[in-house]
């Protein structure tokens, strides 16, 4: 009663659109949306990892062929079927990301739209000790504590709204890094940098902050939807349009790379400010 289960380049089956087409064109590339944005930034490699921003937002590693579980937290998913092998990740899904500032804008009416929000982090030297944690819907990977409540925390009679603009910026790629952090742990594979796509990855401060906590080189795509093109590089390998992986590789459009401008004291300082508060936050604290 169920369908055949299928490699993702496999051909499914073909479609005229109901008769639009004189003839029918293939059906191929069925893959999840994260997993498809994985392998259009090319993660084809063990170790290879990508973060998609979004209101959300998804963490992704390439663990390779062999099946991990995870004892921190972490989902262990298929990456794709292709050459009749299956490889695997390790995933994780933040709630709050692109939304945070979205809070900001609509609801505390704080500043006026999401672009600007970069800026104002920049216009300051650091958060003054402030971090807010954005637990809007329950904290997910690797937390998974639906009840936590968000807050913000070290503020002082000399935060300003930069201060906020800052945290809610920093939250962000802290609950990132919460993440990767894991992922090296449990892979055994060092990060030697994360590819980012979604809208969110146009915000420059964003990205050199999320470089300087995770000390690896921060790499952004030309294209911020990964997840089509993943889909049509994968259908182009099941009908032929391309040979190899490397032929795909070949048409990566790297946009600009944010390396490591912070030192391990500042960002160990930072991190541990950031877990923190998190531990406040938690419902059973």
């Amino acid at each position: 009663m169920t369908p055949n289960v299928k490699y993702s380049d496999e051909i499914f089956g073909y479609t005229t659109l109901n008769g639009i087409l004189e003839k029918g064109i293939p059906i191929a590339g069925i893959m999840g949306d994260s997993h498809a944005a994985l392998f259009g930034q090319n993660c084809f490699e063990k170790g290879m990892a990508k973060t998609t921003y979004g209101t959300g937002s998804s963490v992704m590693m390439n663990i390779g062929k062999n099946l991990l579980h995870s004892n921190s937290g972490l989902v262990t998913s298929i990456a794709w079927g292709m050459d009749n092998h299956i490889e695997y990740v390790f995933e994780g899904n933040i709630n709050c990301t692109g939304a945070t500032i979205k809070w900001l804008v609509e609801d505390l009416e704080l500043i006026p739209n999401s672009k600007i929000a970069g800026k104002i982090a920049a216009s300051i030297d650091s958060n003054g000790g402030v971090y807010l944690v954005p637990v809007f819907v329950g904290l997910s990977a690797p937390y998974w504590d639906s009840e936590a409540k968000a807050s913000i925390m070290g503020i002082s009679r000399g935060t300003k709204k930069a201060y906020i603009v800052r945290a809610a910026e920093e939250s962000i790629a802290y609950q990132i890094k919460d993440i990767l952090d894991l992922m090296v742990m449990e892979s055994g594979v060092k990060l030697k940098e994360l590819r980012v796509d979604g809208g969110p990855t146009r915000d420059n401060f964003l990205m050199q902050f999320q470089a300087n906590i995770l000390n690896v080189a921060v790499v952004r795509n030309k294209i911020e939807e990964l997840s089509a093109i993943g889909s049509a590089f994968m259908a182009g390998l099941a009908i032929g349009f391309w040979n190899s992986k490397e032929e795909i590789e070949a048409l990566r459009a790297p946009d600009i790379i944010f390396n490591c401008k912070m030192d391990n004291k500042e960002r160990d300082k930072l991190y541990k400010g950031w877990k923190e508060a998190v531990r406040r936050t938690l419902f059973n604290y």
